[in-house]
């Protein structure tokens, strides 16, 4: 019963993760060289 709420929780918060890794790779994008 709750195989498939775990499935989507994990799709959820990897979802989430890649979001803010985005979001954070591209706000530390500061010209450097």
């Amino acid at each position: 019963v709750g195989g498939w709420v775990d499935l989507d929780m994990v799709r959820y918060l990897s979802l989430l993760l890649f979001i803010g890794l985005v979001f954070w790779t591209c706000g530390k994008q500061d010209p450097v060289s």
